[in-house]
């Protein structure tokens, strides 16, 4: 792409979609861009889907459609267009003859602006890179006309078509309409087309070819937008800019001030402000709002004069407090109305609540909502709701005949500032929606500003997300304090009740609701974990019935990442929910679609859901038993094959597999405990098989074991000698690793029953378990019994040569000369311990075994520092306590701590041994290693000592 010529620091930045952009830097004269690039298929429906994917990714002040297009009207190859309009010119009607309607699409005015001075310069030409235009190219500002096929003639209907409805326009091109219409919607975001022109429909000419041609029309019309962008100012007003309010919001009360101890500080009671006259809000359901103090300046910045955007759309699952928030931000702008002096904060002459809610939640149930004002259904309602508040506040008189328009114009007059508030949108019908958004857009000026909440929408300025595990427990203690059953907590209710809620308050508020009327704590957990109960009901059972009828993969995306608590990456939701090729691009806008609904989030990596929605996802799941079949299935193959892909063996960089497991460990785990619970043993074992070595290196020694336990107890039923014997190897193995006596006892019992079990296992796991037994009598210490098991790993390796590949029979040589090199280190012969460790680097380097090269290296520092050759020391554990890092093998790096405590220690540099020394007691203890807990405090209390004699 010609656009990457002019970047700086380029990366790729891949969206969670998996729509891979590329991210880079760009430096003006007197500004610098982060810049980031799509490269989009042509056609108007692609790039508005791709321009809404990278507007809710980048989240843009500019955006810049460039790309290449054919001249229609004379004109140069080379030549640069800026789009003043896009003609949609396929949009129309088919009657006696096609009526052109077409969709019209515009470049900002700001945009066209500087394009204009800047092509009345020569300075953009300097930016054209690799391509030496024949001739000067000139920039034309003309309209463009876009639609979804290509006119390689001027004898085609299309071009007649054209030159007779739309004879202004310079070019033709794929998409401009499309990308232009989307970013319409988002009206704090300047966008602008910008054409090379690679064709001439009339008259081409041209000598060259048409790849050349088309990389000249790329690159003039990249120089182009770079010359534009470098001259841009800065937008003056971030979006994300927040004026920090003096304002405080608590127990009921407005506080404007510094603090809420200063003397300069006014409170006022919103019960006061309830009953003034030029409003029509109704009484907060709540006494304090919490944990929402950044969302809540964020809105009152928004509704502000510095903000450009008129209508702000609040969004988020049911229940998570967007009405609350709402009338909060409203009563604050009522209590700065009252304020004598500047606040900075917004203030209006007038303030009009309007719902759409039917029902609300109690504990008796889901009931019709009590509200003196009735709920809206269409925009005469919403009319009325504005024209009685007005009438109340004395601003206007109203024509009933007239509502609508009469409003229109009196609102855009600009004589008075008015909020309006627009709740739960979504209750509406769409047509009705439609009328509502088209009627608040009518009105002109900045003056009327507009909160709209909803539980999804195709844009949103606001997601109310749910509250932190901080907020909902003082959420929690505060109601409980407040409603006199402080002795509720006693049990740990607050952190129970937000596993069970995730943080969604009117979940919390209906709890205590229960708690009021004497239901026992554990009876109000089990009805709020219900998903067939009256929360779950309340939250979502409108919203995804809707889905599901309307969007069907959107609705099978949204069951399907039920299945796993830790969420799951998009390639896995996607291969799980039986997503084709096909389906691809639906399937992205659908997942879309979920999250604009708050039903799912994006965090670490992978789409995720909230305790309570997940519930809910999972019981309609499990309604249907054919399609929980088939996803349970694809789920367990997909990781099935994830782990035999990435697991098994460790060679070379062993995180560079291993990483991709451990990023999925939790889910992993799920699977494992599903084929627990449902007898699927064959799929444990190889799972099991699969994943035993990551488990091991990266410490997931706990969870490993409790796997073995139980594949142990089906292996003995089932009469699975063979991999029983390796899997009573594979514990036994952690024992002797964590030593002192009792496990070293039970890991010789493990040790010898597999033994006598592996009459029918692999030659390879029969050498395991032999060089495992001659490690563990190295430790007892009894060499004599070790060198017997040595003699008898030798024996066997010579049996299996040539019954196994040479990489398994070289691993196992590998394994016997280190334990070896270990049983004369431990009899501190260091000259023939040394010898065979080297042995072990050379053999280990030529099958590209680095995990046991680095440990072998690690011995000879020990040696090392044991001989006082701490240089050698020094720089053996300086090269690879990196390497053990960045493979997180989690047991190598306590050796390598406790090897520079060592060290540091024959230096006499006590505090750094000390400071080592508790970095690798920590491991130790994690791992439950007894006997290098012993040593290692052992070695503190001796720098301890000396670190006290110095002082």
């Amino acid at each position: 792409m010609a656009v990457r010529d002019h970047l700086d620091h380029l990366k790729e930045d891949i969206h969670p979609a998996g729509t891979i952009y590329e991210r880079g830097d760009f430096v003006g004269p007197t500004n610098e861009w982060d810049i980031g690039i799509a490269e989009i298929d042509a056609g108007n429906a692609q790039f508005s889907v791709e321009a809404e994917r990278a507007i809710a990714y980048f989240k843009p002040d500019i955006l810049l459609l460039v790309g290449i297009a054919h001249a229609l009207q004379d004109i140069a190859i080379g030549d640069v267009i800026v789009a003043t309009e896009i003609y949609g010119y396929e949009s129309g009607k088919v009657d006696s003859s096609f009526l052109t309607r077409p969709k019209v699409g515009q470049s900002a005015y700001r945009l066209l602006q500087r394009a204009r001075a800047e092509a009345r310069k020569k300075d953009w030409l300097k930016r054209i890179n690799k391509v030496t235009p024949t001739s000067q190219p000139s920039v034309h500002m003309k309209p463009i006309a876009a639609g979804e096929k290509v006119i390689m003639s001027a004898q085609s209907a299309t071009y007649n078509f054209l030159r007779n409805n739309y004879n202004d326009a310079l070019a033709i091109e794929l998409g401009g309409v499309g990308f232009l219409n989307t970013v319409l919607a988002y009206p704090n975001i300047d966008a602008v087309v910008i054409r090379g022109i690679s064709k001439l429909v009339v008259a081409d000419q041209s000598l060259e070819p048409e790849k050349e041609q088309q990389q000249i029309a790329a690159h003039h019309a990249s120089a182009f937008a770079f010359e534009i962008l470098s001259k841009l100012e800065l937008p003056s007003i971030n979006r994300t800019e927040q004026p920090i309010y003096p304002i405080h919001v608590e127990n009921g009360t407005v506080y404007i001030g510094e603090s809420l101890s200063s003397s300069d500080s006014k409170s006022y009671p919103i019960e006061d402000l309830t009953k003034e006259n030029y409003h029509n809000l109704p009484e907060p359901s709540y006494k304090s709002l919490v944990g929402r103090d950044n969302d809540l300046k964020d809105l009152l910045y928004r509704i502000s004069p510095d903000f450009h955007e008129r209508i702000i759309t609040l969004t988020g699952i049911g229940g998570v407090g967007k009405t609350s928030l709402a009338l909060e931000t409203a009563y604050v702008c009522l209590a700065a109305q009252k304020e004598s002096k500047p606040t900075k904060l917004p203030v209006f002459d007038a303030i009009v609540f309007s719902s759409a809610r039917l029902t609300t939640l109690l504990p008796q149930g889901i009931i019709p909502i009590q509200r003196k004002q009735k709920p809206i259904k269409t925009l005469q309602d919403l009319c009325a709701d504005i024209d009685n508040t007005l009438k109340k506040c004395g601003l206007k008189d109203s024509d009933p005949a007239r509502q609508a328009s009469d409003l229109q114009e009196f609102l855009s007059s600009g004589d008075y500032r008015i909020l309006i508030i627009l709740d739960n949108l979504e209750a509406l019908r769409a047509e009705d929606t439609h009328q509502i958004i088209e009627f608040l857009k009518s009105i002109k000026g900045s003056h009327i500003k507009t909160i709209i909440t909803t539980r999804h929408s195709d844009r949103y300025d606001i997601n109310l997300k749910e509250l932190s595990r901080e907020a909902s427990q003082q959420m929690i203690s505060n109601l409980l304090l407040t409603e006199h059953l402080v002795s509720v907590n006693n049990n740990n209710f607050d952190s129970r009740l937000y596993e069970i809620c995730g943080g969604v308050p009117l979940a919390i508020h209906y709890a205590i609701g229960f708690l009021q009327l004497g239901h026992a704590t554990q009876t109000v957990l089990d009805r709020l974990a219900n998903p067939q109960g009256d929360l779950c009901r309340y939250c979502f059972d409108k919203l995804t019935s809707h889905i599901e009828e309307q969007n069907p993969i959107g609705f099978r995306l949204f069951l399907t990442l039920s299945i796993s608590s830790y969420g799951l990456t998009c390639e896995n939701l996607f291969t799980i929910a039986g997503i084709n090729l096909h389906q691809r691009d639906e399937a992205e806008y659908a997942l879309n679609m979920l999250d604009r609904c708050s039903l799912v989030f994006y965090a670490d990596g992978r789409h995720r859901m909230l305790p309570l929605t997940r519930r809910y996802a999972l019981s309609k799941l499990e309604s249907n038993a054919d399609m929980h079949s088939q996803i349970r299935e694809e789920w367990i193959n997909r990781y099935l094959d994830i782990a035999i892909e990435h697991g098994r063996e460790d060679k070379g960089e062993w995180h560079e597999k291993y990483d991709a497991i451990n990023n999925e460990w939790g889910t992993f785990k799920e699977v494992f405990t599903y084929c627990q619970a449902h007898q699927k043993y064959e799929v444990a074992r190889q799972l099991w098989r699969a994943l035993s070595r990551f488990a091991y290196l990266y410490s997931y020694w706990i969870d490993r074991l409790e796997w073995s336990s139980w594949l142990m107890d089906v292996a003995q039923y089932q009469g699975d000698s063979a991999f029983l014997a390796e899997l009573k190897s594979a514990s036994a193995w952690l024992a002797l690793l964590r030593g002192g006596d009792e496990n070293l006892k039970k890991s010789e019992e493990l040790l010898k029953s597999a033994w006598y079990l592996s009459e029918k296992a692999d030659l390879y796991v029969k050498n395991t378990i032999v060089i495992n037994l001659a490690t563990l009598y190295l430790r007892k210490p009894d060499f004599k019994k070790s060198q017997k098991y040595f003699i008898k790993s030798v024996e066997l390796r010579r049996s299996i040569r040539g019954h196994i590949d040479e990489f398994r029979e070289t691993r196992l040589k590998i394994r016997f000369l280190f334990y070896q090199g270990e049983s004369f280190y431990r009899q501190e012969d260091y000259r023939i311990a040394k010898k065979l460790y080297s042995q072990v680097i050379k053999k280990a380097e030529n099958i590209h075994w680095l995990r046991l090269k680095v440990k072998a290296c690690e011995r000879l520092a020990y040696i090392a520092i044991l001989e006082n050759d701490l240089k050698t020391a020094e720089n053996l554990l300086n090269d690879w306590y990196a390497v053990t890092a960045r493979n997180h093998d989690y047991r190598r790096l306590a050796f390598f701590e406790r090897g520079y405590a060592k060290l540091e220690f024959k230096k006499k540099n006590y505090q750094k041994s000390k400071e080592w020394a508790m970095k690798a007691l920590k491991r130790f203890k994690d791992l439950k290693m007894l006997v290098r807990v012993n040593k290692m405090e052992h070695l503190i209390d001796r720098c301890d000592a000396y670190i006290g004699e110095h002082f």
